[in-house]
């Protein structure tokens, strides 16, 4: 919703006004250039208003800003690449910029009114002066009915670390720029380095994701949510989170595969939807997450709400995205509709195309779980038997041993007979 954008946009005006402040007004760095505008105007009577070069400098920031920030809305709106913003910023950002200061004093009133207007403000209010850390709380009820491993916070610290040094890397960069920009007359040489700044953000960006590579893997190829939720809950201390997990969608999954569908949502409803990378994830966990709880109105919400999310996206990536998680929560529905030759076709379909083990582990443990239905006791076997040997902490491990316990009684049964 764009109303929990607003006082993040109000933010970066305020600080990009104090920065052209400082440059045009502080630096000296638009003097000649309002002077000459002045004298092609005929007006010099302006270049005696006091603060005049800061006044100028705020404006010209925050409407820079707000071009910048309108932009990025378009590209996360329709999927664009980010090639794209780069070449607008690249070549096209006077333009940019004038429009954005163009529609500065309408962007305020509108952000203002959003923020003041965003639903249930009133309780966040309450929640914020009581000081209710949801990171905190989170991990308390986690630790009440799950283990938590600190064995794997050494894992954590790693993973800080480097993406510090990432960090600093990224704000090393912007200082060099800046003061390119200040000291250096030459157009040829700030876009060549600006050029050079994106593209060591895109690595140290595309650095930064694989750092979270083995903390992916303890969930998605070991098949252990308690290992992987437990660096999460430690990296999560070590940046000092309090509103927010880092990693949101991976931690849900955590909880959905311990069989904890309320924190898995819960975790979910504190990230920030309105980044594009979260997006599909959310309305794919919280689909399952509502299936556990066997709420088929919501799970059937989600599915409205993902067909809405990209409908009509040029981008394939984005496209292939949002049919996968529409895909993943028309299963549950067939589920909980007990439409099982559907739900078989999908599960093994899964099989086939995934490289990951608690896909594969959950695919066999509910196609198990149709063939348990369907008395077809042989077929029931083998995926239980799949998932008791590679379940590992997943709950599916537990329940796969009951009916594998259940199938037992039965042939012994049988034999007796």
């Amino acid at each position: 919703m764009w109303k929990y954008q607003c006082k993040r946009h109000l933010l970066f005006l305020f600080g990009a006004a104090i920065f052209g402040a400082v440059i045009f007004g502080l630096l000296g760095y638009s003097e000649d250039a309002l002077q000459q505008a002045a004298e092609m105007a005929n007006f010099e009577e302006i270049l005696e208003i006091p603060y005049l070069e800061y006044i100028v400098g705020a404006i010209f920031g925050a409407g820079a800003a707000n071009g910048m920030l309108l932009l990025t809305y378009i590209v996360q709106r329709y999927h664009m690449s980010f090639w794209f913003v780069y070449l607008i910023v690249f070549f096209l950002f006077s333009p940019m910029a004038a429009i954005g200061t163009l529609v500065l004093i309408p962007t305020i009133f509108v952000c203002i009114y959003g923020w003041l207007t965003i639903p249930n403000r009133s309780e966040h209010k309450n929640l914020k002066k009581n000081k209710v850390n949801s990171v905190a709380e989170v991990e308390r009820v986690y630790r009440l009915h799950h283990k938590y491993l600190s064995e794997y916070e050494d894992l954590a610290k790693k993973v800080w670390d480097y993406t510090m040094r990432i960090t600093l890397s990224y704000i090393i960069g912007l200082l060099v720029v800046f003061l390119l920009i200040l000291w250096i007359d030459n157009m040829l040489v700030l876009m060549l380095s600006v050029f050079a700044y994106g593209m060591l953000y895109l690595i140290m960006a595309r650095k930064k994701a694989m750092a979270m590579q083995p903390i992916i893997s303890l969930l998605y190829d070991e098949c252990n949510p308690e290992a992987c939720a437990s660096v999460i809950f430690a990296l999560a201390k070590k940046a000092r989170k309090r509103k927010s997990f880092p990693l949101p969608q991976y931690l849900a999954q955590c909880m959905i595969f311990l069989n904890d569908p309320h924190l898995a949502a819960d975790i979910m409803v504190t990230c920030e939807r309105n980044r594009g990378a979260i997006q599909f994830p959310y309305y794919t966990v919280m689909g399952y997450a509502y299936y556990q709880l066997g709420d088929r109105g919501m799970v059937k919400f989600q599915l409205d709400e993902c067909e809405k999310a990209g409908a009509g996206t040029n981008n394939q990536a984005v496209a292939l995205l949002r049919e996968q998680c529409l895909t993943g929560i028309k299963n549950k529905l067939d589920l909980m509709d007990k439409k099982f030759d559907s739900c078989k076709q999908y599960f093994r379909a899964i099989l086939e195309a995934t490289p990951f083990e608690c896909q594969r582990v959950d695919a066999h443990y509910y196609l198990g779980l149709i063939a348990f239905v369907d008395r077809d006791l042989d077929d029931a076997k083998y995926h239980f038997n799949y998932v008791e040997g590679h379940g590992n902490t997943m709950y599916f491990k537990e329940k796969a041993k009951s009916f594998l316990a259940t199938i037992a009684k039965h042939e012994e049964t049988v034999e007796e007979v």
